[in-house]
């Protein structure tokens, strides 16, 4: 597994093959654009305010499957949500990103009755930016598309 370091001067991690990950990882890690273009940053910025029109539609009972169409982006089945419960009935996280244009939201919420968490996502890896969420998008959708109920929206924003 790759470790992260800090490159001299910069808010950047550049993974070092050989050795294993540093524990010391944080959200600034997570948001800072890699260096070398290794990999495009994640960004919450007011454009991923967008995204939260995905989690209304959810917490209003209009749950598309996953993945849905990007209302930052527009491309088609790049979008994922995920919740995690922290307990039943007790306020949970959500991140809400885009695979294609890399926009993100993420904050807590009581999840939906209906949510389970996965047991793919291990909480310790969960930051705000979803970097470990994004390397099990496929598993999440398909944990998602298991929980919610027939005759579901077709995944459009």
């Amino acid at each position: 597994m790759a470790r992260w370091e800090r490159l001299e001067g910069r808010e950047a991690a550049v993974p070092v093959q050989g050795r294993e990950r540093s524990k010391v990882w944080n959200d600034a890690d997570a948001c800072a654009c890699y260096a070398r273009g290794v990999m495009r940053a994640w960004r919450d910025s007011a454009e991923s305010d967008a995204l939260d029109t995905l989690l209304a539609r959810v917490l209003a009972g209009d749950v598309p499957r996953m993945p849905a169409s990007c209302p930052v982006c527009g491309r088609a089945e790049s979008a994922h949500l995920y919740f995690h419960a922290r307990g039943e009935g007790r306020i949970g996280g959500v991140w809400v990103w885009c695979s294609a244009c890399r926009c993100f939201s993420h904050g807590t919420v009581k999840p939906p009755a209906w949510w389970s968490n996965p047991d793919v996502v291990d909480p310790e890896t969960l930051t705000a930016a979803p970097e470990a969420l994004e390397e099990l998008a496929e598993r999440i959708d398909a944990h998602w598309n298991t929980r919610i109920a027939p005759g579901v929206s077709a995944g459009k924003p």
